[in-house]
């Protein structure tokens, strides 16, 4: 697993370890309950906990996906969950999931966590953009990524379990 360990004022952001396992799963599952979370994500139907747990040995196999907890600073309070992938021949990090609980949100707490992965990419590795896909449907979402600097540079749709077509953005940051 790719090791993002960066720390802000209030918040820092480490590799998850299995011991959190369940409560970044728990994380997951608040953020497919609740689509105004702050969230990157393609559409992923719902996982259960063993599923969850294959994607994060996946991740600790791969040397370039890195899957995170964000913790508050004060307590050591696990309070969100990032995963994605540096690639670093591009200068691109792709985020696939960034979610933020749901008493956490209004505290400035993701764009914090954001900024300092940002500088953190671009200063270690040299990393000139950030890349996402959001559900058009979050607008919570967009309008957090977007006043954080994110641009869409493209739409598209998906075919759903759930609806015929699921609306998507690109967006992207260059640092």
């Amino acid at each position: 697993m790719f090791q993002l360990i960066c720390e802000g004022i209030r918040v820092s952001v480490r590799p998850l370890k299995r011991n959190m396992l369940p409560v970044a799963y728990m994380l997951w599952k608040e953020f497919k309950e609740d689509s105004s979370l702050l969230y990157a994500h393609k559409n992923m139907e719902d996982i259960d906990f063993d599923e969850f747990s294959e994607l994060y040995n996946e991740a600790l196999r791969s040397a370039k996906f890195f899957m995170c907890t964000v913790n508050h600073t004060v307590n050591d309070e696990t309070i969100g969950l990032l995963a994605g992938r540096i690639f670093e021949q591009r200068g691109c990090v792709w985020i696939n999931t960034f979610v933020i609980s749901k008493r956490h949100r209004g505290k400035a707490l993701g764009t914090e966590t954001l900024k300092i992965i940002e500088q953190h990419f671009k200063s270690r590795y040299n990393v000139s953009k950030i890349c996402l896909i959001c559900n058009c449907k979050n607008e919570y979402g967009l309008k957090f990524w977007m006043s954080n600097g994110y641009n869409i540079i493209k739409n598209f749709a998906s075919n759903s379990l759930q609806s015929n077509k699921t609306h998507f953005v690109v967006l992207i940051k260059k640092l």
